[in-house]
């Protein structure tokens, strides 16, 4: 009877910290010795398969990045913004491997080397993408921002009179009614350069990320915030 509301219980949970939580909450009632082996062996694969569903279905969502980019608000950059990405499927893995570690109630489980050795794997992969690949990626494009003379875009009027803009512009902005009503009123505009705005951005949420230690940031990079 009792073994069958373990299973039940079981079936209702969906997280790994849940699961732990109820497998405790189990093993402390359990007096007598089958129950306390069911709850031990048998309760306790449960929680473990929980937490490799959850370490795979992490890792196919890693893996499916290249083929199809994860979903981002539009204010993220690029390559800070995917490593922000990746930080949180690190962050999702830390919580459910936090909760595995709370299981001090249980002898050493026959899955517990197995999961440990997955988790570790692929938060080995997710640090990587995040502190080469992004990175890099990023400081490529900072350093081609670097050889094209930023002090010059700097000293360039931030704001300027739209009489006097003739830069050539996107047909979606040209063409937008209400950015035509004020070239025609010579109301002000932005001239902040496009591409120096993008990098100071990227460094921006690269110095949020290198406060978590995954890089750490040129001294001529940061002087561009």
């Amino acid at each position: 009877m009792y073994q069958n509301i373990i299973q039940l219980a079981f079936k209702n949970v969906s997280t790994v910290s849940d699961a732990v939580e109820m497998l405790e909450n189990f093993d402390s009632l359990a007096k007598r010795p089958l129950v306390k082996e069911f709850v031990q062996k048998r309760a306790a694969d449960m929680v473990y398969k929980l937490f490799r569903d959850e370490i795979k279905e992490v890792e196919e969502t890693f893996e499916a990045n290249p083929r199809r980019p994860p979903p981002m608000p539009f204010s993220h950059p690029k390559h800070g913004g995917l490593a922000i990405w990746a930080r949180s499927l690190l962050v999702r893995l830390e919580k459910s491997m936090t909760a595995i570690e709370g299981l001090y109630f249980i002898p050493e489980h026959p899955h517990a080397k197995e999961a440990l050795d997955k988790y570790t794997k692929l938060r080995a992969q997710l640090d990587s993408f995040i502190a080469t690949i992004c990175f890099n990626n990023s400081k490529n494009e900072i350093e081609q921002m670097h050889s094209q003379n930023i002090d010059s875009k700097l000293e360039v009027p931030v704001l300027i009179r739209s009489d006097n803009n003739h830069r050539e512009l996107p047909p979606s902005i040209d063409q937008n009614p209400l950015f035509s009503r004020s070239k025609k009123s010579g109301l002000l505009e932005s001239n902040f350069d496009c591409d120096l705005h993008k990098v100071m951005v990227e460094v921006s949420y690269w110095t949020k990320i290198q406060t978590l230690g995954f890089v750490t940031i040129p001294h001529n990079v940061q002087r561009l915030l």
